[in-house]
C-alpha cells in the first residue's frame, strides 16, 4: 500500500522504500538485543529481497497472476514444512493485494459481511481439525503432521471474524479499542518487550515458562494489563502529538528529502 502511493509523493520512490526497510532493520537489530525472537529484522530482510524486486513488476495481469500463484504455493508449502517460504509467500501475496486495492475493495463491498463470516467459520473448523491432527501425531495415532497450517488458518479466521464484526454495530466499540493500538503498532511492539522485562523482573522464577494452568492464567493476565497500559498511553499520546514516536521517526526517515508535493508548494507554504 505504501508503494502504491510512493510515486505520487516522491520522484525517487524506491529510495523511500529502501530507507523504510533500512530503519526497520536497524530497529530489529537493536530490539534483538532484548528479544532474540523478534521479527522486525526478518521482515526488513524479506522486504529487501522480495518487495524491492517486485516494484519492477510489469503491469501485465498475467505476470501478477503468476506471482500470486507462486506466493500462494509458498504459503501452502511453508505452512506445512515451516521456514522462510511462509513469510516469503505472505510478502508476495500481500504486495499484490495492496497493488490490487484489496483492502479498499473489502471495505466497500456489500458482500463482505457474508463472505468474511463464511471464511471465519471455515478457518475455525479447519484449524481445529489441524490442531487435532497435530495432537494425534504427537500421541502416535497419525503419521502426517500439518505443520504450521493450523496456526495460519487460525490467524486467517481471526482476521475474517474481525472484518465481519466491523460490518456490525460492534464496529464503533472495536474501533475505540483497537485503533489507538494499531496506529502505534511499531512503538507498542517495542515497548511490549520492555514491559515484559519489567514483569519478569518483578516476578522471577520462570512462571511464564512452567506450562501450568496457573502460569497460563498469569501470562494472560499480564498481557491484558500490558495491553490496557498501552491503550491508555497510545490514546493520550495521539491526542497530544497525533502520531506515535517511532511511527513519526519511521515516516520522516522514509520520506527524507523533498517530495513532489513539497516541490510544488509556494515559498510561503513551505
Amino acid at each position: 500500500m505504501m508503494w502504491r502511493t510512493a510515486p505520487l509523493r516522491t520522484s525517487r520512490p524506491r529510495f523511500a522504500l529502501v530507507r523504510r526497510l533500512l530503519l526497520l532493520g536497524i530497529l530489529g537489530v537493536l530490539h534483538s538485543q532484548l528479544q532474540p525472537s523478534e521479527v522486525l529484522l526478518l521482515y526488513a530482510l524479506f522486504g529487501f529481497f522480495i518487495l524491492i524486486p517486485m516494484t519492477f513488476l510489469p503491469p501485465a495481469k498475467w505476470a501478477r497472476w503468476i506471482l500470486f500463484i507462486i506466493g500462494a504455493l509458498l504459503i501452502a508449502v511453508g505452512g506445512w514444512v515451516g521456514g522462510w517460504m511462509l513469510i516469503a509467500g505472505l510478502f508476495v501475496v500481500g504486495f499484490l493485494a495492496g497493488q490490487a486495492r484489496i483492502p479498499e475493495r473489502i471495505a466497500s463491498s456489500t458482500h463482505t459481511r457474508r463472505v468474511s463470516a463464511f471464511i471465519a467459520l471455515a478457518c475455525a473448523a479447519l484449524s481445529l481439525f489441524g490442531f487435532w491432527l497435530k495432537e494425534a501425531v504427537e500421541n502416535g495415532n497419525a503419521s502426517a503432521t500439518p505443520g504450521q497450517l493450523p496456526t495460519l488458518l487460525m490467524a486467517a479466521g481471526y482476521v475474517a471474524m474481525f472484518i465481519t464484526l466491523l460490518r456490525t454495530p460492534a464496529r464503533r466499540v472495536l474501533t475505540q479499542i483497537f485503533a489507538p493500538l494499531g496506529k502505534m503498532s511499531l512503538t507498542n511492539y517495542i515497548t511490549a518487550t520492555l514491559l515484559m522485562m519489567v514483569a519478569k523482573y518483578l516476578a522471577p522464577g520462570g512462571w511464564w515458562e512452567s506450562g501450568t494452568v496457573a502460569a497460563w492464567i498469569t501470562t494472560f493476565a499480564s498481557c491484558a494489563v500490558i495491553l490496557a497500559m498501552q491503550w491508555a498511553w497510545s490514546k493520550a499520546w495521539q491526542q497530544r502529538f497525533g502520531q506515535g514516536p517511532l511511527e513519526r521517526v519511521w515516516r520522516n526517515f522514509t520520506w527524507w528529502g523533498k517530495s513532489k508535493s513539497n516541490s510544488q508548494q509556494s515559498p510561503s507554504q513551505k
